[in-house]
């Protein structure tokens, strides 16, 4: 039945308090309409839990309250109040991250996004850097949000370790590196997982009057979503130098191999980037070339580009052609017959 975890037969959604669900609709008008009239719309749902996700539970959110109310006087309300983040399953060794999460985040959220699709609302917390001797974790931050559709698609949550614009910085003398970590989860399953990792060596030189540093990272990416997943691999090399603040120079490589698990493909990228800034010049070059090679399961056969009915069973096909039947096949073969 829906609602349930067909693996185990366990409620993903489960109610805690059955006059927990509120409708309500108030309008005032005031008698001789000497004033516009006043609307409001409130909706909400208490005591409730979410345990996601099917098949394998690894979440569990308890909700004390989820209320949206509409005024015609005032601005969008949205309250979210959880009173409790288990991570169960795969993910128990991560329960430590749940006293980091402030339960009360989402009520009266720092982001609030009203649209006639569905209330987006979510926030960032930013974390003391941790430093051990020469090890030093820096720009730490970590944030959650959700996602109400009035329509169609069940309410998702997203939780994020950093960022792909602001990830982690990890430094142990000359050797750095970084990443980040997000997913968004619903009922049905994981939405969005992407994470990375990268690693490398950075020295970097001043003389006075010139400057600069030259850096070398290797790094993995990993992106799955619900009907198609990548796995990257990166290299970048690059260097920079500044005369007097006067003249400057970079130069960076970046060469990236991509598996595209969908199609089966294998995708080569390679990036030089130049940039070179004299005075009150300044101009950048970007040579970029991608190649793909490898496996053919994104390919369409000859049977999906020339075939009559391609989208059914091949009897099912077959039984619908005859000798007055008029498809490319047929027009390819008698064109060269």
């Amino acid at each position: 039945p829906p609602g349930v975890n067909k693996a185990t037969d366990e409620p993903l959604f489960r109610v805690n308090d059955r006059r927990g669900f509120l409708i309500a609709a108030e309008a005032r008008v005031k008698k001789g309409g000497s004033s516009s009239p006043k609307l409001t719309v409130s909706c909400g749902l208490k005591h409730f839990d979410l345990v996601m996700v099917s098949p394998v539970s690894f979440l569990e959110l308890n909700f004390e309250k989820i209320e949206f109310s509409v005024d015609s006087n005032a601005k969008t309300n949205v309250d979210v109040l959880l009173s409790d983040i288990k991570f169960i399953g795969v993910l128990s060794f991560v329960e430590t991250l749940r006293d980091l999460i402030p339960l009360d985040g989402f009520s009266d959220p720092p982001y609030l996004d009203v649209s006639a699709k569905g209330i987006d609302a979510g926030f960032s917390l930013a974390l003391p850097s941790l430093a051990i001797g020469v090890l030093n974790i820096s720009n730490l931050s970590l944030g959650a949000g959700f996602t109400v559709p009035f329509i169609g698609q069940p309410l998702s949550v997203r939780f994020n370790f950093c960022t792909r614009e602001q990830p982690f910085n990890l430094t142990v003398s000359m050797f750095g590196g970084g990443g980040f970590f997000g997913v968004t989860v619903d009922p049905t399953g994981v939405q969005i997982l992407e994470a990375a990792f990268e690693f490398g060596a950075s020295v970097s030189v001043n003389f006075g009057v010139a400057s600069g540093g030259v850096h070398i990272m290797a790094g993995i990416y990993y992106r799955m979503e619900q009907d198609a997943a990548s796995l990257a691999g990166y290299f970048r090399l690059g260097g920079r130098v500044d005369v007097i603040g006067l003249i400057s120079a970079s130069i960076e490589l970046y060469l990236e191999l991509r598996y595209e698990f969908q199609s089966g493909k294998c995708v080569g990228k390679a990036r030089l980037t130049i940039e070179i800034s004299i005075f009150l010049f300044s101009g950048s070059v970007t040579i970029t070339c991608e190649r793909k090679f490898a496996g053919s399961n994104g390919d369409p056969t000859v049977r999906q580009m020339l075939g009559h009915r391609p989208e059914l069973p091949l009897d099912q096909e077959l039984a619908l052609i005859d000798d007055d039947t008029d498809y490319a096949w047929r027009e390819h073969c008698e064109a060269f017959a």
